[in-house]
């Protein structure tokens, strides 16, 4: 699955090259570079981080391909346990749905802008 983002772009603003920005991250490897810009792997939580530092923009605005598959995935995740809960009656698990509701609502939207 590729997955789409930004990276690409911002190492072209500044006439980088994969292997320059790859030594910026961190990466031992220029391929690295490559597969992240191509969208085939993603990186991990290290260079997501020294990417928003070294362009300036947050990791989720950088992949956002990466960061729409997890919110979905996330949604997935909320919506089944808010659904278990559903059952529940007592003040724990009322203000476990409403705290999911909110966790909820807040991907939705975030998915809206992605």
């Amino acid at each position: 699955m590729t997955t789409s983002n930004h990276l690409r772009m911002h190492r072209k603003q500044g006439a980088l090259s994969q292997a320059e920005i790859g030594e910026l991250l961190g990466l031992p490897y220029q391929y690295d570079v490559s597969r992240y810009e191509r969208g085939v792997r993603s990186p991990r939580i290290p260079t997501l981080i020294a990417a928003e530092l070294l362009f300036g923009e947050n990791c989720c605005d950088l992949f956002p391909g990466l960061s729409r598959g997890i919110a979905e995935e996330m949604l997935r995740r909320v919506r089944g346990l808010r659904q278990k809960l559903g059952g529940h009656r007592d003040a724990v698990a009322m203000t476990k749905r409403r705290y999911l509701l909110v966790i909820a609502r807040r991907l939705e939207q975030r998915l809206q802008s992605l």
